[in-house]
Parts: C-alpha cells; sequence; structure tokens
C-alpha cells in the first residue's frame, strides 16, 4: 500500500529562515489610466518588507502594509548568488495584523516566479542564516 504523503511536514522541513529585504506590489492597485485618447497601465506603489522565511512554494513577509487574504502580489528581490532580481507573483494566503505572537505581515504562495525550481532551491540555501534569538523579528518600525 503507497504511504500517505505529510506535506505539512514537508513544506516545513523545506522552509529556511532568512531576512531578505523585498519590494511587493499589491496587483489589486494597479489602474488603468485614460488621458486625452491615451492609456497606460498605472502600477501601483511598491511597498517594502523583509521574507523571514522562504521555501519553494512561497514565503513569509514581515511588513506594515498588509494586503487582504486572497490578493494577488508581485515581489522582488536577490538571493545570495544570484546577479538580477528575482520577481515573484503570489497569492496572499495566510495575514497577520493584530496577534503579538507573531510578525505583522503576511505569506505568499508562489504561482510564478523568474527561476526554475533547482536554482531557486540553491539561492534558498546560500540565502538562510541560522535563526538568531536575541533578534525580535516581531518588532516591525512603522
Amino acid at each position: 500500500m503507497k504511504e500517505k504523503r505529510n506535506y505539512a511536514t514537508e513544506i516545513k522541513e523545506s522552509r529556511k529562515t532568512c531576512r531578505i529585504p523585498l519590494r511587493f506590489l499589491i496587483n489589486s492597485e494597479s489602474e488603468e489610466i485614460n488621458v486625452e485618447g491615451w492609456t497606460a497601465e498605472y502600477a501601483g506603489r511598491f511597498y517594502e518588507g523583509v521574507a523571514l522565511n522562504i521555501d519553494t512554494c512561497g514565503m513569509l513577509i514581515a511588513t506594515n502594509r498588509v494586503p487582504i487574504l486572497g490578493e494577488k502580489v508581485s515581489a522582488l528581490f536577490k538571493l545570495k548568488g544570484f546577479v538580477e532580481k528575482i520577481k515573484a507573483d503570489g497569492e496572499i494566503v495566510w495575514t497577520n495584523e493584530h496577534c503579538p505572537h507573531y510578525p505583522k505581515g503576511f505569506a505568499i504562495k508562489f504561482t510564478d516566479i523568474t527561476l526554475n525550481a533547482k536554482s531557486l532551491k540553491e539561492g534558498i540555501e546560500n540565502s538562510s542564516e541560522e535563526v538568531v534569538l536575541k533578534v525580535d523579528l516581531l518588532k516591525i518600525p512603522d
């Protein structure tokens, strides 16, 4: 009989702690502007955050701007060993604005990313760091 996979455990084991600065764009904030017959896409405003952990499925982002659950976002970040910035599109799957036990921010599940899975895994390994208990990741200044 085939053994049942425990995806929750597999994801936890592949997650790496990191502190990767990033910028993100909330896709619902972009809009089309029409001026005198000329149309352009206004991308909206980029916000800043820090990825606290990452795996090949998604990342946890600490930030003061928390989007709505289910919203689509695009994130730009760099991993060690890569010259180019990585663009990842994703969907918000978890948010926290009020619980003091977790960082203020959100988690995204990647829907599209500019790296292949092997390169992404290598970049994550190179960018991961040991958890330092003295650093309070829950306090992010406004």
